[in-house]
């Protein structure tokens, strides 16, 4: 399975899954009519785990220039669109950040409520990176030390995914996040992506990961059943799609990769889309959600396939 710097052949599947990701995040987006909206967040689960996953395998050298690559890739989009929605912000007489009343909170939020992803990607990029290279586990084959600390690795970070689900759980049920500012708030909903990320990148047997995955699932339906359905819907969506796509024969076709490449642009501009599909249908639902959803994308594969320099390094 190679996506994004891992060994074996090319998994199409997964770029499907990307761009279905970023749908479902469209869908979220679209606000409380749209049907679905919270299965379709589970896209969110599905992005940080692949970020995780498909992160280059530890080496200082390639780490550094690992992490030069996605400050180009996350950061300089955040930096361009914080400036673009921040403008529209002011045209449309709102404040051009969020006002969280804390520094630096109000920029990492941005102007628009899905902007803290990128910084958030980059310094989860960052800390996976480094430690990796700094703290190497070794390699699978190279030994019985070498496999024994990658499986014990793979086992302490389904236990922090599993717990840390089950927290923000009980953190929510209590309200203790709501004091959180953004985007603290958002950072601590998808900590527990970046765990079940980080056992997958560490545990390669199919069977370990269908275990995790079926634990995953119990703690999100629990979430369900206590009535957190904005974290259990999405976290048991995102897992079983992600698994399911992930251990099934590849059945996409190598095209998708070019619609695939998209899925970060979409996720930038589909708020610029959603202001004059309120416009056009005032409230949306599916539909209207999906059309958003395919607008943006045919955008953003346009400004990719002209190749105009400044727009195709920013989505």
């Amino acid at each position: 399975m190679k996506n994004g710097g891992t060994k074996g052949p090319f998994n199409y599947n997964i770029e499907l899954l990307r761009l279905l990701a970023a749908f479902g995040i469209v869908l979220f987006h679209g606000g409380e009519n749209v049907a679905g909206r919270l299965v379709g967040y589970g896209g969110l689960v599905v992005f940080t785990v692949l970020l995780v996953l498909f992160l280059p395998k530890p080496d200082a050298r390639g780490s550094w220039q690992a992490v030069q690559a996605r400050f180009v890739r996350l950061l300089v989009p955040w930096a361009a669109w914080s400036l673009i929605y921040g403008l529209v912000n002011m045209l449309r007489g709102w404040a051009p950040i969020a006002r969280t009343g804390l520094f630096p909170f109000g920029i990492l939020a941005g102007p628009e409520a899905h902007l803290w992803f990128l910084p958030f990607a980059f310094l989860v990029t960052c800390a996976v990176l480094l430690a990796e290279a700094w703290l190497p586990l070794g390699e699978r084959g190279a030994g019985i030390s070498g496999r024994f600390r990658i499986h014990w690795a793979a086992v302490l970070w389904a236990v922090a995914a599993l717990a840390g689900l089950a927290v923000l759980v009980r953190w929510r049920m209590s309200g203790a996040t709501d004091g959180f500012p953004a985007p603290v708030g958002q950072w601590a909903h998808d900590a527990p992506a970046v765990f079940a990320g980080l056992f997958f990148r560490y545990e390669e047997s199919p069977l370990s990961r269908w275990i995790f995955v079926l634990l995953f699932a119990a703690v999100s339906a629990y979430a369900v059943s206590i009535g957190d359905s904005g974290v259990g819907i999405p976290y048991l969506s995102g897992t079983l799609f992600l698994m399911a796509f992930i251990t099934a024969p590849d059945f996409a076709d190598a095209r998708i990769r070019a619609y695939s490449a998209c899925a970060l642009g979409v996720y930038l501009v589909h708020p610029l889309f959603y202001m004059g599909a309120r416009k056009v249908f005032g409230q949306i639902d599916f539909l209207s959600a999906s059309a958003t959803f395919c607008v943006s994308l045919a955008a953003v594969y346009w400004a990719r396939k002209v190749e105009v320099l400044p727009v195709k390094k920013i989505i």
